[in-house]
Protein backbone atom coordinates (compact mmCIF):
# COMPACT_ATOMS: atom_id res chain seq x y z
CA UNK A 1 0.00 0.00 0.00
CA UNK A 2 2.81 2.68 0.46
CA UNK A 3 4.49 2.04 -2.35
CA UNK A 4 1.00 2.56 -3.95
CA UNK A 5 0.74 5.68 -2.09
CA UNK A 6 4.29 7.13 -3.05
CA UNK A 7 3.85 6.15 -6.74
CA UNK A 8 0.96 8.27 -6.70
CA UNK A 9 2.72 10.98 -4.90
CA UNK A 10 5.78 11.38 -7.65
CA UNK A 11 3.49 11.43 -10.59
CA UNK A 12 1.96 14.21 -9.34
CA UNK A 13 4.87 16.01 -9.21
CA UNK A 14 5.71 14.99 -12.75
CA UNK A 15 2.61 16.53 -14.19
CA UNK A 16 3.80 19.83 -12.85
CA UNK A 17 2.88 22.19 -15.86
CA UNK A 18 4.80 25.58 -14.29
CA UNK A 19 8.30 26.35 -15.36
CA UNK A 20 11.24 28.20 -12.89
CA UNK A 21 14.53 28.80 -12.60
CA UNK A 22 16.53 29.82 -9.37
CA UNK A 23 18.75 32.08 -11.53
CA UNK A 24 16.28 33.62 -14.44
CA UNK A 25 12.75 33.12 -12.43
CA UNK A 26 9.24 32.02 -13.57
CA UNK A 27 9.09 31.20 -17.65
CA UNK A 28 5.57 32.79 -18.76
CA UNK A 29 3.61 32.10 -21.88
CA UNK A 30 4.56 34.72 -24.74
CA UNK A 31 1.10 35.51 -25.61
CA UNK A 32 0.18 36.53 -21.95
CA UNK A 33 2.69 37.10 -19.52
CA UNK A 34 0.15 36.13 -16.36
CA UNK A 35 -0.35 32.27 -18.31
CA UNK A 36 2.71 29.42 -17.57
CA UNK A 37 4.48 28.35 -20.85
CA UNK A 38 3.14 24.61 -19.88
CA UNK A 39 5.04 21.28 -19.28
CA UNK A 40 8.75 20.69 -19.33
CA UNK A 41 9.85 21.62 -22.02
CA UNK A 42 8.07 24.85 -21.52
CA UNK A 43 11.15 27.02 -22.31
CA UNK A 44 11.46 26.27 -25.49
CA UNK A 45 8.14 26.26 -26.19
CA UNK A 46 8.03 29.81 -25.53
CA UNK A 47 11.30 30.54 -27.59
CA UNK A 48 9.52 29.36 -30.59
CA UNK A 49 5.77 30.66 -29.94
CA UNK A 50 7.50 34.37 -29.23
CA UNK A 51 9.55 33.51 -32.47
CA UNK A 52 13.31 32.88 -30.79
CA UNK A 53 14.01 29.95 -32.34
CA UNK A 54 12.48 28.05 -36.00
CA UNK A 55 12.57 24.88 -34.15
CA UNK A 56 13.25 23.18 -30.84
CA UNK A 57 13.58 19.63 -30.15
CA UNK A 58 12.84 16.93 -27.18
CA UNK A 59 11.18 14.07 -26.14
CA UNK A 60 7.37 13.28 -25.50
CA UNK A 61 6.79 11.24 -23.00
CA UNK A 62 3.20 12.06 -21.35
CA UNK A 63 2.97 15.24 -23.34
CA UNK A 64 6.16 17.01 -22.95
CA UNK A 65 6.42 18.56 -25.67
CA UNK A 66 2.75 18.99 -27.18
CA UNK A 67 1.24 20.92 -23.82
CA UNK A 68 4.17 23.44 -23.73
CA UNK A 69 3.13 23.94 -27.93
CA UNK A 70 -0.12 24.01 -27.41
CA UNK A 71 0.04 26.71 -24.42
CA UNK A 72 2.53 28.67 -26.97
CA UNK A 73 0.37 28.53 -29.81
CA UNK A 74 2.83 26.21 -32.09
CA UNK A 75 2.36 22.75 -33.48
CA UNK A 76 4.45 19.62 -32.59
CA UNK A 77 5.21 16.19 -33.38
CA UNK A 78 5.10 13.44 -30.84
CA UNK A 79 8.75 11.89 -31.80
CA UNK A 80 7.49 8.39 -33.31
CA UNK A 81 10.07 5.72 -35.18
CA UNK A 82 9.44 5.86 -38.52
CA UNK A 83 7.80 9.02 -39.03
CA UNK A 84 10.49 10.82 -41.21
CA UNK A 85 12.06 8.83 -44.04
CA UNK A 86 15.93 9.31 -44.24
CA UNK A 87 16.56 9.75 -47.82
CA UNK A 88 20.86 9.25 -48.19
Amino acid sequence: MEIAENLDKLTMTLLNYASDNPVFGITTSCHNQKLGPGGSSSGTGALVGSLGAMFGTGTDIGGSLRIPAHFNGVASLKPTGGRLRCVF
